[in-house]
């Protein structure tokens, strides 16, 4: 019975083909993600696009459509990812994509970073949060040092 935001990236796409949870309302700005999941489309289980400007490098939808569509909208829980976490800082390559992404955040009741443990430690062009600001961050089999650094800010799910 949840709605979830399912930002774009790799890692949350994998979620995405994994969701099996047939009451559930989704919503993201990735259109690989929304294809992956319309085929999962019921009379119990709804999936949204949001549109605007795509970005051609994720296939996310940004800008001030986008944005504008997510200011009227509330989640249970949003599943994201980024480029890289810095100095608690969790990076990414895009000012819009970054915005779009603290927008569901701030509307989010709980918000769970998906990252691979290769992108701990990598700087980006842009900040989309502080890592102290997302529930959890679900990772693979990081390093004992990479470990601790998270969970500095936040708690780790490996």
């Amino acid at each position: 019975g949840d709605t979830i935001f399912l930002g774009p990236g790799t890692s949350v796409e994998v979620l995405a083909e994994e969701i099996s949870n047939h009451h559930l309302r989704v919503i993201t700005n990735c259109l690989p993600i929304f294809h992956d999941l319309l085929k999962k489309k019921s009379d119990t289980f709804k999936v949204f696009l949001l549109g605007g400007e795509m970005r051609e490098a994720t296939q996310a939808f940004v800008g001030e459509m986008t944005n504008a569509i997510m200011d009227k909208m509330y989640f249970t829980k949003m599943f994201f990812s980024g480029n890289g976490i810095k100095n608690g800082q969790i990076m990414t390559s895009s000012f819009e994509e970054a915005y779009t992404q603290k927008l569901a955040l701030e509307r989010s009741s709980e918000a769970y970073l998906l990252i691979d443990s290769s992108k701990i430690g990598k700087e980006d062009f842009t900040s989309i949060c502080s890592l102290k600001k997302v529930t959890a961050v679900i990772t693979d089999d990081a390093t004992e040092k990479a470990h601790e650094e998270l969970e500095e800010y936040t708690r780790v799910i490996v």
